[in-house]
């Protein structure tokens, strides 16, 4: 399967996010949604882009993307990338 890592970036307020996915077009409405609906709306990630300003002002980047055998691969690599910054 063909897997993405990528980053949500605000220089504004020098926070970034390091996620993975699957698809990366159904993960950037997940997150665009998850910004002012749904049950995940209270988690820090979402509060923090609320607090400075909305999803539009935050950077969605590809940083990787990789072939891998299942998700838990995936998110393997993800922790990889973390472990780098």
């Amino acid at each position: 399967m063909k897997g993405f890592i990528y980053e949500l970036s605000n220089t504004n307020c020098n926070e970034t996010y390091i996620g993975s996915t699957k698809n990366i077009q159904q993960r950037i409405r997940q997150h665009r949604y998850n910004t002012t609906k749904g049950k995940e709306m209270y988690r820090l990630l979402y509060k923090t882009i609320r607090e400075y300003g909305s999803y539009d002002d935050w950077d969605f980047n590809i940083l990787e993307e990789i072939e891998c055998e299942n998700r838990k691969e995936l998110f393997d690599y993800e922790k990889i990338i973390l472990s780098q910054l």
